[in-house]
Order: C-alpha cells, then structure tokens, then sequence
C-alpha cells in the first residue's frame, strides 16, 4: 500500500512541474526513472525547463551511436538508458542538463560537436556538476566559446593534413601532430593541449614567413 501512495505521489509532482510521461518513449523496465532524472534536472537548472518538459526523450542505445545521448537540438534528446541506470540518476542529470544546453550552444560535424560540448560541459563544472561520466574537457573553454574552439580545431586538423610524416618523440619540438592525438587533447588532456596550442602558432608562424615575399637583390 506504501509504495503505491508513493508512487501516486511522485506522479502528482512530476505533474505539478510540467513532466508529461507520454514524451518518454521506451524506458520501461530500463532502471532509469527517467522522469525523475527529468525533474532534477529542471529543479537544478531552472533555465532548462522548456527544453527539458517539451522535448520528446527515446531510449536508444542504437541511435547515440554506442554513446551517451544525442540531440537534433529541435524536439529530441536520445538516451542510452541503460548505461545511465548504472552510472546513477545524478549522471543523468548530467547529461540531460548537457543534451538540452545543445540548443544554445551547436556547430557543425565532428569537430563542432568537440567545441560545443568542451563549452557545455565547462559550463557544468562551473555549476557545480562532478560531470560523473567525464567527456570533453577543454582549458579555459568558456572564454574561448565554441567558434572561437571550434576554428581553433580546424585549424590544427588543415595543418596536421598539410604534413608529411611524423616525429616518434612526443616532446621534441619538431613533433608533428596527428589527428587522433588533436582529438585526445580536448579529453581533459591539458598538457597534451598546451602543446598543440604551441604547435599551431608555430605553425601559425611558419605560414606567414613563408607568404612573405622575398626581397629582390639590388647591385
């Protein structure tokens, strides 16, 4: 009898703030009581409210591409439900928090993802969110924003295609960067991360030495 008046009760308040159960789509016997995930996340980000109460959220492993979650930043946010039954509500809340700041903070492909999520997940920590499940973790990404980081990557990839051949000594100066190690240094990675930064103004430099014409001889 209990836990029927508790459940009844939870349902009362999950209406109360808005939550309409028939926007969760497959989470039934997943362990993820989505709908609390949901609430906490709105009582801890009260700007996220419409986002989270308008959005349709689906349980699909598949469609996060073996992830976390995903969004089309429109009317949908996808969840792994049962990797986050294991990780814990509050990681949830994480992530539900980080797919419904997608829709102010977004860019295109591979690397615009990376810029965004390194702003989004600063952003958190910056709350006050352990950020349980990791992610992307970008120096000083907030000052920087996502265009600012995510012309910074591209950048780093147009040179890493631009060279031939790389140094096997990851400290010498003459390394060159290669494309899965420009990716490994936005993963909290910092040193990694300050030396592409030296290594594109290096880079950076050369290109303007050698646009620079050179000074016809005069006898």
């Amino acid at each position: 009898m209990r836990k029927d008046f508790d459940i009844i009760e939870k349902e009362r308040v999950y209406r109360e703030n808005g939550l309409d159960a028939k926007k969760d789509v497959g989470f039934e016997s997943t362990g993820l009581d989505i709908q609390e995930a949901k609430l906490r996340t709105i009582q801890y980000f009260p700007s996220l409210a419409s986002v989270v109460k308008n959005f349709t959220f689906q349980n699909d492993g598949s469609g996060t591409e073996g992830g976390v979650a995903c969004t089309d930043t429109k009317s949908i946010i996808k969840l792994n439900a049962v990797l986050l039954s294991s990780a814990g509500i509050e990681a949830a809340v994480d992530i539900i928090a980080h797919e419904a700041l997608h829709t102010e903070e977004s860019a295109e492909g591979l690397l615009g993802n990376i810029a965004s999520d390194g702003v989004i997940n600063a952003r958190l920590r910056a709350s006050g969110r352990s950020m349980k499940l990791g992610g992307i973790d970008i120096p000083n990404a907030i000052q920087m924003g996502t265009q600012a980081i995510y012309a910074f990557l591209n950048k780093a990839i147009g040179y890493v295609n631009s060279v031939t051949g790389s140094s096997p000594d990851a400290d010498s100066n003459s390394h060159e960067f290669t494309r899965e190690e420009v990716i490994s240094a936005c993963y909290g990675n910092y040193a990694l991360w300050a030396r592409l930064v030296n290594w594109v103004k290096t880079k950076d430099k050369e290109k303007t030495q050698s646009a620079q014409p050179e000074l016809a001889l005069v006898f």
